[in-house]
């Protein structure tokens, strides 16, 4: 199994499938490059499968299937002459999600290799959260809104939750990048939902008024994503299976270690693992929220000496938070 080195943590990824298809490896090398996927809807066929009124035709039906497999699965490329793997997560994000500007995402080597690493550790890994130091503006809060619809908007019976360091910022989380990003999707990827609210999504069907006495059938993913306003009590409770822990180095009225004591229990069953959080930071000063983000970022340090085995704590840290860092021309 390929593994990618990741700031002391091997990530790893699946093999190339027997047979499967490697995206433009017939083009010479100097045009392997990532190029987004042609869709196969004019803008008639777009809003006929919004109000669900499409048939799709037999090569429309099976490029949709095909796009939801390689969402899932992801894809091999050649990129320059390597052969490159391209996550679920990461291929739906740069061809299908809409950015705050209404510009689609492009495609970055780093951000690759930051969901790769993500997919790894959700899925393959007992850790649960990644905190992501950064500098502005790169980009990391988008890729977390993504999350949400990637991990709920798809999956039955999931909870996705986000927060940040003031109310008015999580409001704008919520409707500039995440609802921006969701309403923009292909309806051919968007499970049925029956609510447009400023803070909250629920993917159900939408049914009738109630009938007196009549029971409702609740049809549908039933997966929920809302935002909560940062106080100490923000999801503790219940069960969360992606956070987006919004810029946990600025929070000033709350302390953020003993917020994570409490909003971790939501992320386990009892020694299950049933969630993941992603927490992506820019860092305040000491007295502004950055001190308690250093005692946070300490804890979660992969690469620290256990000293009962002498040996780096790996993935398996006190906290089981792991962390990386983007220095500022990282991408550029």
């Amino acid at each position: 199994m390929p593994v990618l080195p990741y700031q002391g943590i091997d990530a790893e990824y699946r093999d190339l499938f027997p047979d499967e298809e490697v995206l433009f490896s017939s083009l010479p090398k100097e045009e392997q490059y990532f190029r987004k996927t042609d869709v196969p809807f004019n803008d008639d066929d777009i809003v006929a499968i919004a109000n669900k009124e499409h048939e799709y035709t037999v090569s429309q039906k099976n490029w949709v299937e095909r796009e939801k497999k390689r969402m899932e699965v992801g894809v091999y490329a050649m990129i320059n002459g390597v052969l490159t793997f391209l996550p679920g997560s990461f291929y739906g994000y740069v061809n299908y999600w809409t950015l705050e500007n209404g510009e689609t995402p492009e495609y970055r080597n780093c951000t690759r290799k930051i969901f790769i690493l993500k997919e790894y550790l959700f899925f393959k890994t007992l850790v649960l959260a990644l905190t992501r130091g950064k500098s502005r503006r790169k980009g990391a809060t988008s890729e977390g809104t993504f999350w949400e619809w990637w991990v709920c908007g798809r999956n039955k019976e999931m909870n996705g939750g986000m927060i940040s360091y003031s109310d008015e910022s999580v409001k704008k989380i919520f409707s500039m990048l995440f609802m921006r990003g969701f309403k923009s999707m292909l309806p051919c990827f968007v499970e049925d939902f029956d609510s447009n609210s400023d803070n909250f999504i629920r993917f159900r069907k939408p049914v009738e008024n109630k009938k007196k006495g009549v029971p409702i059938k609740r049809e549908g993913l039933n997966s929920y994503i809302d935002s909560q306003p940062t106080t100490l009590n923000s999801y503790d409770s219940g069960r969360v299976s992606y956070l987006l822990g919004d810029e946990f180095g600025k929070w000033e009225k709350v302390d953020i270690n003993v917020y994570w004591s409490k909003a971790k229990s939501t992320l386990t069953q009892g020694r299950k693992k049933v969630g993941f959080a992603y927490i992506p930071t820019t860092v305040n000063p000491l007295k502004k929220g950055g001190e308690n983000f250093k005692i946070f970022w300490d804890a979660a340090n992969q690469n620290a000496i256990n000293k009962k085995t002498g040996l780096p704590y790996g993935i398996n840290t006190p906290s089981r938070v792991v962390r990386i860092f983007d220095s500022a021309a990282e991408g550029y």
